[in-house]
């Protein structure tokens, strides 16, 4: 089997240091249109492949990103995880994912199993471990939770504010002449019970108490369908 051609090779052939050549593979800016052109068609003559390995070891740092997804089969995640992508990219990262599918024990196992991947950060979308798990994770890498908000100080947490969200829609339906409205819950999922919480308020605002009616889900379509067909099957309030 040939020997694959190295950093040395590629700048041989390009007729640049090794640096420069290592420079063109790291994305860096300073570096002028014709040297970077000349250093990748070397590159690509000589099927070179630059290990990132040992780059991230020679940097010590990876430019890889950890994000952690709670459950891959919830929509809501999709445009999140897109525009992360687009932005990891933009910034010279690349993401690498995977998901404890809603068990905290396989969440603890993913999390750990990224952070031995040698990531330099974690994003963690929705997490359901205890706090004091993400704050000890936290003290070893630079982590960003999303999905509730929190005032550690180890972390940086990012969340919507489910109590305004819950309530528009609540206001709305009511606007549009409704008044048994129910709520599909997200049962103990980061973010749920605020929702709840809210809803309940503002049927008590519009004077709709009697009208309450809330049923847990699972954050998919099914679980949705569930929980309609649960709050039909018993019928309106007396």
């Amino acid at each position: 089997m040939s020997k694959k051609p190295t950093i040395k090779d590629v700048a041989a052939r390009a007729g640049v240091s090794n640096s420069l050549v290592s420079l063109v593979m790291r994305g860096a800016p300073n570096v002028s249109d014709a040297r970077r052109e000349a250093v990748l068609e070397a590159a690509r003559e000589l099927g070179y492949r630059p290990n990132r390995a040992a780059r991230a070891l020679a940097e010590q740092r990876s430019r890889v990103v950890g994000v952690f997804v709670s459950d891959f089969h919830n929509p809501f995640f999709n445009e999140m995880v897109d525009g992360l992508n687009a932005a990891a990219i933009e910034a010279g990262y690349h993401p690498i994912m995977n998901t404890g599918s809603l068990d905290t024990d396989r969440e603890v196992e993913a999390i750990e199993t990224l952070i031995e991947l040698q990531v330099d950060g974690l994003i963690l979308m929705a997490p359901r471990t205890k706090r004091s798990y993400i704050e000890e994770v936290a003290s070893r890498i630079p982590t960003v939770a999303t999905g509730f908000s929190s005032r550690s100080e180890l972390f940086d947490s990012i969340a919507g504010d489910e109590r305004i969200g819950s309530a528009v829609v609540v206001d709305h339906l009511v606007k549009l002449g409704h008044r048994d409205i129910a709520h599909v819950h997200g049962r103990s999922a980061p973010g749920a019970r605020p929702r709840r919480l809210q809803y309940e308020r503002s049927m008590r605002r519009h004077g709709l108490e009697d009208h309450i009616r809330a049923v847990p889900g699972d954050f998919t379509e099914q679980g949705g369908i569930d929980g309609i067909t649960e709050i039909l099957d018993e019928g309106p309030e007396p």
